[in-house]
């Protein structure tokens, strides 16, 4: 087993490190090998020649041996990807020394050579558990048909901690075949082995895991119910990229009490608006077929929680069985069932075609101007219009695509948002009255034409022509 952490620093601050294992269960453990001391942790590259690094590789010293490969790592994680250091390391994956094997499996990593690949597989199944889970990361980091086929059959090993660390590296690899295995592992009955599975089902980000996480959540064991719901909040507000957006950190900052008695859906949702100072479009049609509406009673009682793991237990409230959702796109918070926000989540933004002329490409660029809407059902035909005034533009509807959609122009629309781009507000309108992914628009002679999506979805049923039955909603600010 390795004697001492080994930890490696990215320019960006981000540490990675590769921590000292516990010891493996069972007789690979019995007996501890005798180690040299670690190599120092490195957070900058060596200035020692890359044709140095190489011959060290081959020292008759252990030491020198791993800590040649780290630096060879640490190099090629600023970015210097020294191929002729591939298959030296490759050759050092035999060393009898563990610590220069698992280090050579991390530089091989790092390095992002396919080379690599076939060479790792069966390090994987190394005695030392330490290289075992250096192989499988370095494999997640060069992805691949073979490593990630490898890595999967990793997710079902004996050892749990093998378990975690294939979930770990299929993480890194983003990779979505390993949902219904990660989705399986949250009844593992190893702690562990569940809490990364929600973890890894985070990183890789796709919506349809979000039921099984929801159930997660409200597991008794709080390190499992947490990092569900970190997961829950990372996939609905994007990931990473979507996480940097102003509305996700608002939704990241703490509330130091919550509490609802009773109080109507609608009331709710505009308080989360008012607290958070972002944009909140809630989707009622499709909620209403989960069975809440404006006027659905919420009652929570939270203190010293994440805005956003609020937001969960409130539509855990409204909607008890985990179909109510919520997901962070062009900085709005939108609030409907899961099945809608995966139809969402699909539909692709349109975009000016490269072949667009210069009026047809200012167009598009009009609808990028930031526009604030508050309007309380009024019909479809005039919000265009009165979008396309703001923006200096035409925009007309296929009163025919809107047959197909389930709607009409009178179809009534109810909004209230602040300093998003036209565009946002205009693909979140299309979505709320004709369900997503169903219409969409071009440019045509700088007209702004509202048309069927490519997608091909079959006709949504008939929506209703007027406004739906509710409370009176709050008053637009």
């Amino acid at each position: 087993m390795r004697v001492i952490a080994v930890a490696i620093s990215v320019v960006a601050g981000l540490a990675i490190a590769a921590s000292a294992a516990a010891p493996p269960a069972g007789p690979a453990s019995a007996v501890p090998r005798t180690a040299p001391a670690a190599p120092p942790p490195v957070s900058q590259p060596s200035a020692e020649p890359v044709e140095a690094l190489i011959a060290r590789l081959k020292s008759p010293e252990a030491l020198a041996r791993a800590s040649a490969a780290q630096a060879i790592a640490v190099r090629a994680m600023h970015g210097d990807r020294s191929p002729q250091a591939v298959l030296p390391l490759i050759a050092l994956l035999k060393d009898a020394d563990a610590e220069a094997r698992g280090l050579a499996a991390v530089a091989l990593g790092f390095l992002g050579d396919a080379r690599a690949v076939e060479p790792l597989l069966p390090v994987v199944k190394d005695r030392e558990n330490q290289v075992r889970g250096d192989a499988i990361g370095a494999l997640g980091r060069l992805g691949g048909p073979r490593a990630v086929e490898t890595l999967l059959a990793l997710v079902k090993d004996a050892d749990w901690r093998v378990r975690c660390q294939a979930m770990r590296a299929l993480a890194t690899a983003r990779e979505v075949r390993a949902m219904p295995l990660c989705v399986a592992a949250l009844k593992d009955p190893q702690l562990e082995v569940r809490v990364q599975a929600a973890e890894t089902l985070g990183e890789i980000g796709d919506r349809s895991a979000l039921s099984a996480l929801s159930a997660a959540s409200l597991s008794n064991d709080a390190p499992l119910a947490e990092a569900a719901g970190r997961a829950i909040s990372r996939i609905s507000e994007g990931g990473e990229k979507g996480r940097s957006s102003a509305a996700a950190k608002r939704l990241a900052e703490t509330m130091s009490e919550l509490r609802f008695e009773g109080l109507p859906m609608q009331d709710v949702m505009q308080f989360v608006r008012d607290v958070s100072s972002v944009n909140v479009y809630v989707f009622w049609r499709p909620l209403a077929s989960a069975g809440v509406t404006p006027s659905t009673p919420v009652t929570v009682n939270l203190k010293n929680v994440p805005l956003n793991a609020a937001l969960r237990t409130i539509l855990r409230s409204a909607e008890k069985s985990g179909r109510a959702g919520y997901m962070v796109k062009d900085n709005v918070v939108i609030v409907s069932t899961e099945e809608d926000l995966q139809a969402l989540d699909r539909a692709a933004a349109p975009q000016a075609p490269p072949s667009a002329d210069a009026v047809d490409r200012a167009a598009w660029q009009k609808l990028e101007k930031i526009v604030s809407l508050g309007l309380r059902d009024v019909a479809l035909s005039d919000v265009v219009t009165y979008i396309g005034n703001i923006c200096g533009v035409k925009v007309e509807l296929d009163r025919a695509a809107l047959q197909g959609a389930g709607t009409e122009p009178s179809a009534p629309v109810r909004v209230k948002l602040e300093n998003v781009p036209a565009a946002a507000a205009l693909r979140l309108i299309l979505c709320d009255v004709a369900g997503a992914g169903r219409l969409t628009w071009t440019v045509m002679g700088g007209v702004v034409r509202i048309v069927p999506s490519a997608g091909g979805q079959a006709p949504a049923p008939p929506r209703p022509k007027t406004a739906p039955s509710r409370d009176p909603a709050p008053a637009q600010r």
